[in-house]
C-alpha cells in the first residue's frame, strides 16, 4: 500500500511556505513549574501531606475565640514558615531548570527566508516545514529532512547520535535519491511531505516527497537529522523541520518531569494517620471524661462555667483538639527539608566524587530524595558510555582457523596470503566507515556507525591495509605501500534483524565479490558446505567469548557477472520502496548472501569505565539487583555483561527473543520449570520481546520470572521500552529502584526510576538535565549508595523517630494534667513554652541528627558492603518501639518529678509548690530527657555536636528570666512573674535535673550497651 493512499494516518507539511495546519512550537520545557501554575502545583503536593492538612485545621479552630488553650498563632505561625522554606527551595531548583531550558531554546540558528535569505533565529523561533541551516559540529535543532550538503559530490553527511543512542561513533545520512537542490534552488522548493506522525521510536522512519512538478521521493531513516544529534565533518547541511519541540523523536522518549516523592514521605503520611487516631482517641477520652465528671461536680462547682451553656461541650472538645494536636510534629516538614539541603551540600562537595580529568563533581539536582539513595532494591544501567567507554580495540582474530593475537600479528607482518587478504580487503571496504585526513597529524582517521568497525579498520590500517578513502562508489586502499582501487557495486547495511552487513565490490583484477561480516550464528548459517575452518573458527570463537570479548565473523563468495546483474536489478528496485523497505531489502539480500566461504572471526575487547566491574561486584554483595538496558545488539549486550562481571560462566542463561507471544509464554513456562535447579539463573530479552509480555495477560508471571534472576540483561531496546520496564518493576515490587545512564536516549527511564543518576561524562548532558543527581563515572555510584545513601537514610529515619519521640510527652503531659483539671483542658505549660519547645529548645538537637550522625564511619561503609542491606529499619516495629518509648518516658518523668518535689516543701521558709512550679519543673526535666536522648543516641560525638545540641536547650533557662522580669513590657501573661527566682533557690530544682534524666534514660542506656557490645561490634 502506497503511503499517500492511507493519507489521515499521516502528517502532512508543506515546504518553504506557512502551514495549513498548526504544529507545536520548537521550545522545550523540562522545569515542573511557570510563573502560573507554582502556586497550585505547589499548594496541591504540599497538602497532600497529611500533617499539613491536620494543622490548617488547628489554625483554623485556634482562631475561634475562647477554643484555644494556647495563643492564636502557636500553629499557623510554623506552619506557614514551612511551607515558605519549602517553596523557596522548590523554586532554587527549578529555576536552575528553567536556566538550562532558556540556553537551550536561545541557541542560534540559520533559517531560509524566501525575500532575505539565510538569517539567524533562535531555536525556539523555528517552524515546521521551514528550512534550517546547520553547520559543523553543531546539534540539529529539530527533526530535519536532510535535502543538501557541502559535499556536493556525494551528498553525504555524517552525524553523531551519542545523545540519542549512547554512540559516539559517527553515522552516514545521506539525501533522498532523485532529490537534486542546492542553495539557488532554495526560493522555489515547493512541495508537500506526507511522513510518520510523531513516535519514539528512533531507529524508523517513512514518508514522501512530493514536489511541485508532482515527483515523488520517499524518504527513510537515513535522510532525516535528528534533534539531539550532532554535524561532524561535514561543513554544512541544510534540512526541512519535520518536527519540532515534543514532536522531535527525542523528546518523544522523553517523559514530563514527574514530582518525584520520597518513599519516606510515604510512610510519614502513614505514620501522620496512626499519630491521629493517637490524638482522636486522647479527644474522645477526655471529652467522655469531662461530660462524666461536669454531670457529678456541677453543683457542688456552681462557681464554674460546666454545663450552663449547652455549646459547651463542643468548644471543649475544640479545645481537646487544639491541646493534644502538639503530639503531631508540626516541624517535621522543615527540619526535614534543612537536613535534606546540607546533605545535598555533602554530596555536592565530596572531593571523592570528583571526577579526576574533568574536575566535575557529583551534583545533587535535587534534595528530597537523599534517603532513597540508601535503600535502592534495582538498579537499571545503561551500557554504552555508562558501563564502556564505547572504545573498542581488536584483541585476537582467527583467520584460516588459525588464532592469532594482535600484537603479534601486527609484529610479525608475515607474507600475506589469499584469505588473510580477503579479511583484511572486506574490513576496509565495509559499508559506514568513514576516513578523513588530519592536516594537522598528516595521517588518515577513521570514523564508523559501528565500534566494532572502527577497531577493525583501525587494526587493518596497523597491518599495512590502510584505507584512504570510501565513498558510495569506490574504495581507495593502500595495502603495504601499494594502491588498490576497488568499485562498490552495492552495499547491504546492518539491520537488527539481519545481524549482518554486506558490500559487493569489483576488485583491481575485474572480479566480483560479496564480502559479510556479521554475528557468527548468522554467518554459519549461510556458509557452503565446502567451507574450510568451519569447527576450529567455532572454538576459536567460543574461547573469545569467555574472555568476555565481542566477536564478529567474516565471508566471501565470488560473483558471477550475470549473477550480479540479474541480483542488481530487483536489489535496485526494493531500494525505492516506500513501506517495509527493510524487510524487501533483507528478503532480497537472503538471496545472495549464500554458500559463502568463511575466511575467520575477530575478537574486540570493548574498554570498560574504570573500576566498573569491581563497583557492580559490591553492589549486588550490598544486596542490589542490577539490570543493563541496552539499544545495543544482543551479542555485544551480553559480551559486556561477561566483562562487568554481570554475567560469569558459571551462569545459566536464559534467552527470550520470539515476537509470538504464544512463543514466549511456551518459553516463559521451560524457564520457570529450569530454573528450579539452575545455578545463577540470568535472562537475555530483546527490548520488543518485554514490550510484548508486559502488555499481555503475563506480564505478572513474567515479571515474577525475571525478579527471580541474579541479573537481567535487556538488548535492543529503544528509550520508551526502557522507561516501561523500569516503572513496571517499580510499581510490581514497590520498592526503590534507581536509573543510569548518559545519552538522551536514557531520560525517559532516568525520569521513570525512583531515583535518576545521569553520568555527566563525554555523551551529552540531556540525561544530567533530567536526572536528579549527576556523576562524572559509575565507579562513584558506588560512593554514592553505601556512603552517602546509608548516612543519609539512617539521618532521616533518626530525625523523624526522634521528632516523633520529643513530642509525645509534650502532648501526653497535658492530658495526664487533666487527671487533676477536671479534663478542662487546662495545660499545665506556658503558651510560649508550647511554640518554643520545637522551633528553639529542641531545634539544635534535632538538626544535629540530621546533618552530622555517622552511625557507621566511612571505612566501615567502604569495607563491608553488607551494611547497605540493614537500611531497612524504617519500619512498623520501630514506630511503634518509639511510640512506646516516648510514652513511657512521659510517663516517668511525670512520676519522678512529683514524687521528688509534689507536696513536700522546697524552701527553707517553709513554701511549697503548685501547679506553675510543677509545670516548669516537668517542661525543664522533659526538655533535659530529650536533649539527653539525642546525645546518648548520637555515635558521631564530637564537640560541634554538643555544642549546637547543649546552645539551643539552654535557651529554657534564659528565656525564664526574662519572662519573669520582663513580662510586662512584652505584654505576657503574668503567671510565671517571680517563679524564677523561686525555682534556681531551691535545690529540688537541680537536683532533678540530674536525677530524672538518669533515672528515666536508665533502661535506654542499657539497652544500647548491650547492643553495641554483643552484636554491634561482631557486625
Amino acid at each position: 500500500m502506497k503511503i499517500e493512499d492511507d493519507i489521515e494516518k499521516y502528517r502532512t507539511l508543506v515546504i518553504n511556505r506557512p502551514q495549513i495546519t498548526k504544529f507545536v512550537s520548537n521550545s522545550i520545557v523540562t522545569a515542573k513549574y511557570n510563573f502560573f501554575t507554582f502556586l497550585p502545583i505547589f499548594l496541591f503536593n504540599e497538602f497532600r501531606k497529611y500533617n499539613n492538612i491536620f494543622f490548617l485545621t488547628i489554625s483554623v479552630i485556634q482562631q475561634l475565640p475562647g477554643v484555644s488553650p494556647m495563643g492564636k498563632y502557636t500553629t499557623l505561625i510554623p506552619l506557614i514558615i514551612i511551607l515558605i522554606v519549602t517553596a523557596l527551595k522548590e523554586l532554587f531548583e527549578d529555576i536552575s531548570r528553567h536556566q538550562d531550558d532558556k540556553k537551550i531554546n536561545a541557541r542560534p540558528i540559520e533559517v531560509w527566508s524566501n525575500t532575505k535569505g539565510w538569517i539567524e533565529l533562535q531555536w525556539k523561533h523555528i517552524n515546521v516545514g521551514e528550512i534550517v541551516r546547520v553547520k559543523n559540529n553543531s546539534e540539529f535543532p529539530a527533526d530535519l529532512i536532510f535535502i543538501c550538503s557541502s559535499e556536493s559530490t556525494s551528498n553525504m553527511a555524517y552525524v553523531e547520535t551519542v545523545n540519542l543512542d549512547g554512540e559516539n561513533n559517527l553515522k552516514i545520512r545521506r539525501v533522498p535519491l532523485s532529490l537534486n537542490v542546492n542553495e539557488a534552488d532554495l526560493s522555489d522548493l515547493q512541495g508537500t511531505i506526507i511522513c510518520d506522525q510523531p513516535n519514539e521510536v528512533i531507529y524508523s522512519f517513512n514518508g514522501v516527497i512530493i514536489l511541485k512538478n508532482h515527483l515523488k521521493i520517499s524518504i527513510n531513516e537515513e535522510q532525516i537529522l535528528l534533534r539531539g544529534a550532532m554535524l561532524r565533518n561535514t561543513e554544512w547541511v541544510i534540512g526541512i523541520v519535520v518536527y519540532s519541540g515534543n514532536d522531535t523523536k527525542i523528546w518523544q522518549n522523553s517523559q514530563q518531569k514527574q514530582m518525584k516523592r520520597s518513599k519516606s514521605m510515604d510512610i510519614i503520611n502513614w505514620h501522620m494517620m496512626v499519630l491521629f487516631t493517637v490524638v482522636f482517641i486522647l479527644m474522645i477520652s477526655n471529652s467522655i471524661l469531662y461530660i462524666i465528671w461536669n454531670y457529678q461536680f456541677q453543683k457542688d462547682l456552681w462557681y464554674l462555667p460546666l454545663a450552663k451553656d449547652k455549646n459547651l461541650n463542643i468548644f471543649t472538645f475544640l479545645t481537646f483538639i487544639v491541646g493534644y494536636s502538639y503530639i503531631i510534629p508540626i516541624s517535621i516538614q522543615i527540619y526535614l527539608e534543612i537536613v535534606r539541603l546540607f546533605q545535598a551540600y555533602f554530596i555536592n562537595i565530596d572531593e571523592k566524587m570528583r571526577d579526576e580529568n574533568s574536575g566535575a563533581f557529583a551534583k545533587a539536582k535535587t534534595s528530597n530524595l537523599n534517603s532513597d539513595l540508601g535503600e535502592v532494591k534495582y538498579i537499571f544501567t545503561d551500557k554504552t558510555g555508562t558501563l564502556t567507554q564505547n572504545i573498542l580495540e581488536l584483541k585476537k582474530c582467527s583467520i584460516n582457523g588459525i588464532m592469532y593475537e594482535m600484537s603479534h600479528l601486527l609484529m610479525s607482518k608475515s607474507k600475506v596470503n589469499s584469505a588473510c587478504h580477503h579479511f583484511f580487503i572486506a574490513i576496509c571496504v565495509a559499508p559506514g566507515i568513514i576516513s578523513v585526513y588530519d592536516k594537522l597529524q598528516k595521517e588518515w582517521k577513521y570514523y564508523s556507525s559501528s565500534t566494532d568497525q572502527l577497531a577493525l579498520i583501525v587494526a587493518a590500517k596497523k597491518y599495512g591495509y590502510e584505507l584512504r578513502k570510501r565513498s558510495y562508489k569506490t574504495a581507495e586502499i593502500y595495502v603495504r605501500g601499494t594502491l588498490m582501487k576497488y568499485q562498490i557495486l552495492s552495499d547491504i547495511d546492518f539491520t537488527n534483524e539481519r545481524r549482518r552487513s554486506s558490500t559487493v565490490v569489483c576488485s583491481p583484477e575485474n572480479k566480483i565479490y560479496l564480502y559479510v561480516i556479521g554475528a557468527d550464528d548468522t554467518i554459519f548459517k549461510r556458509l557452503s558446505s565446502k567451507s574450510l575452518y568451519q569447527r576450529e573458527t567455532s572454538d576459536h570463537i567460543n574461547k573469545f567469548a569467555l574472555s568476555g570479548l565481542r566477536t564478529l565473523c567474516i565471508a566471501m563468495v565470488e560473483l558471477s557477472q550475470g549473477q550480479f546483474v540479474k541480483w542488481n536489478k530487483i536489489f535496485t528496485k526494493a531500494k525505492l520502496e516506500v513501506t517495509s523497505r527493510q524487510v524487501i531489502i533483507g528478503e532480497v539480500a537472503e538471496t545472495i548472501e549464500k554458500n559463502l566461504s568463511l575466511l575467520g572471526a575477530v575478537a574486540c575487547e570493548d574498554k570498560l569505565q574504570d573500576q566498573v566491574p569491581e563497583t557492580i561486584s559490591i553492589l549486588i554483595e550490598a544486596g542490589i539487583k542490577l539490570w543493563m538496558l541496552t539499544g545495543d545488539k544482543q551479542e555485544t549486550a551480553t559480551n559486556i555483561a561477561y566483562s562487568t562481571k554481570l554475567l560469569s560462566v558459571d551462569s545459566t542463561i536464559f534467552i527470550l527473543t520470539s515476537e509470538n507471544i504464544q512463543e514466549l509464554y511456551s518459553a516463559c513456562i521451560h524457564i520457570s520449570h529450569q530454573m528450579r535447579t539452575a545455578r545463577q539463573p540470568a535472562l537475555i530479552i530483546s527490548g520488543n520481546s518485554m514490550s510484548i509480555l508486559l502488555k499481555s495477560n503475563y506480564a505478572e508471571f513474567f515479571t515474577t520470572l525475571s525478579m527471580n534472576c541474579e541479573s537481567v540483561i535487556c538488548f535492543r531496546m529503544i528509550p520508551i521500552q526502557k522507561a516501561q520496564i523500569v516503572k513496571y518493576i517499580q510499581n510490581r515490587t514497590n520498592k526503590v529502584t534507581l536509573a543510569i545512564g548518559d545519552g538522551a536516549n536514557d531520560v525517559a527511564m532516568i525520569q521513570s526510576a525512583s531515583v535518576g543518576i545521569g553520568i555527566s561524562g563525554v555523551e551529552g548532558l540531556q540525561a544530567v538535565y533530567a536526572a536528579d543527581y549527576s556523576i562524572s563515572v559509575f565507579k562513584h555510584l558506588r560512593r554514592l549508595l553505601l556512603v552517602h545513601g546509608t548516612w543519609n537514610y539512617d539521618r532521616v529515619c533518626k530525625i523523624i523517630f526522634y521528632i516523633y519521640y520529643k513530642n509525645l510527652p509534650i502532648g501526653l503531659i497535658v492530658f495526664y494534667f487533666s487527671f487533676i483539671s477536671g479534663w478542662s483542658g487546662s495545660s499545665i505549660f506556658d503558651d510560649w513554652a508550647f511554640t518554643l519547645y520545637n522551633v528553639a529548645f529542641t531545634d539544635g538537637a534535632t538538626l544535629v541528627i540530621g546533618i552530622f550522625e555517622k552511625y557507621y564511619p566511612e571505612k566501615i561503609l567502604n569495607s563491608d558492603p553488607t551494611i547497605y542491606k540493614r537500611n531497612n529499619w524504617f519500619n512498623v516495629s520501630t514506630f511503634y518501639l518509639c511510640l512506646f518509648n516516648g510514652i513511657l518516658h512521659s510517663i516517668l518523668i511525670l512520676f519522678f518529678t512529683l514524687n521528688l518535689c509534689g507536696k513536700n516543701v522546697l524552701w527553707k521558709d517553709g513554701y511549697n509548690d503548685n501547679y506553675i512550679i510543677d509545670g516548669n519543673l516537668l517542661y525543664t526535666n522533659m526538655l533535659t530527657v530529650v536533649i539527653a536522648k539525642c546525645m546518648l543516641h548520637m555515635m558521631n560525638k564530637t564537640k560541634i555536636v554538643f555544642l549546637l545540641t547543649l546552645s539551643t536547650a539552654i535557651l529554657w533557662l534564659p528565656v525564664l528570666i526574662i519572662y519573669n522580669y520582663f513580662w510586662n513590657i512584652f505584654s505576657l501573661d503574668s503567671d510565671l512573674a517571680g517563679t524564677t527566682l523561686m525555682l534556681f533557690s531551691t535545690p529540688v530544682f537541680w537536683l532533678n535535673i540530674i536525677l530524672v534524666p538518669f533515672s528515666v534514660l536508665l533502661i535506654d542506656f542499657l539497652v544500647i550497651l548491650l547492643y553495641r557490645t554483643f552484636f554491634f561490634t561482631k557486625k
